[in-house]
């Protein structure tokens, strides 16, 4: 997609199949492109919402809406290409406005592994997006939150510490001690169904932030490919012993191709640390 194709939408973002059509290219840098393309259309966007935005807000209040939500889920698209106070703004004021809408923040945590190889620099990365989580005031729910006695607003960030006192026999917490929280936490029980949802992806997000660990290692194309042949050979090996055209040798030749299949999955699991 080329940004110069779709620029005449943007003069009028009042236009409703200008809107449709701005809204189809967004979905598709959100669910395909890459952190680069979401930056250069958020850029165009937000010039765009910055000159024309009052109007859209005060003669389509539905629009305007949707406008905010596809700007904010593109900003988290582009999140890793983004300065420090973009981030910081993000984490702070919209992180749970983008999981209501549809983000996946494991989008963040992966995007960083794959551009660094340091994890010494994840890490550093990854705390200081931490203090930008426990300072977010969004509000998750309507009754108060008690922590150790205190009750405080329903705000992320005291979701986030009420979850960190909870009783844990690790202190690498991960999808069994979330469900416990979610499970038996007085200050969850409030909670509707669809917000639960929503706070154990804030808390995953927040503990893998935590505990940096590293995604395992995906199987390649030719890792892929190897695979795929093995089970072309295998299942050519069965058909032919199902029509009954199988030699006469002393071990069948689908055993024989299972074996070797056997160990050309063990070298697989190997390879990418299994």
């Amino acid at each position: 997609m080329r940004l110069s194709d779709i620029q005449e939408y943007f003069l009028n973002l009042t236009s409703a199949d200008n809107f449709e059509a701005i809204k189809l290219q967004a979905d598709g840098v959100i669910q395909a492109g890459d952190p680069a393309d979401a930056e250069d259309f958020l850029n165009l966007l937000s010039k765009s919402l910055a000159a024309q935005g009052n109007t859209v807000q005060s003669s389509n209040p539905q629009m305007y809406d949707q406008y905010e939500a596809m700007w904010t889920l593109l900003a988290f698209k582009a999140f890793p290409t983004l300065n420090s106070d973009d981030q910081e703004n993000l984490l702070k004021t919209r992180f749970f406005f983008a999981i209501q809408n549809g983000f996946n923040p494991d989008a963040i945590v992966n995007e960083y592994f794959l551009d660094y190889q340091d994890d010494s620099v994840v890490k550093n990365k990854f705390g200081i997006f931490i203090k930008y989580l426990l300072s977010n005031a969004e509000r998750l729910g309507s009754n108060t939150v008690e922590i150790e006695g205190k009750k405080y607003l329903p705000e992320l960030r005291y979701w986030i510490q009420d979850y960190s006192k909870f009783p844990s026999k690790t202190p690498k917490r991960g999808s069994v001690e979330r469900l416990a929280y979610i499970n038996q936490s007085g200050n969850v029980r409030s909670l509707t169904q669809v917000y639960r949802q929503a706070l154990l992806k804030v808390l995953k997000f927040y503990d893998d932030l935590v505990n940096v660990d590293r995604p395992r290692k995906m199987i390649d194309e030719e890792d892929l490919e190897d695979a795929r042949e093995d089970m072309e050979v295998l299942a050519k090996a069965w058909q032919e012993a199902q029509g009954g055209n199988v030699p006469s040798m002393p071990q069948a030749p689908n055993q024989q191709v299972g074996l070797n299949i056997d160990q050309k999955l063990r070298d697989l699991r190997n390879r990418v640390g299994r």
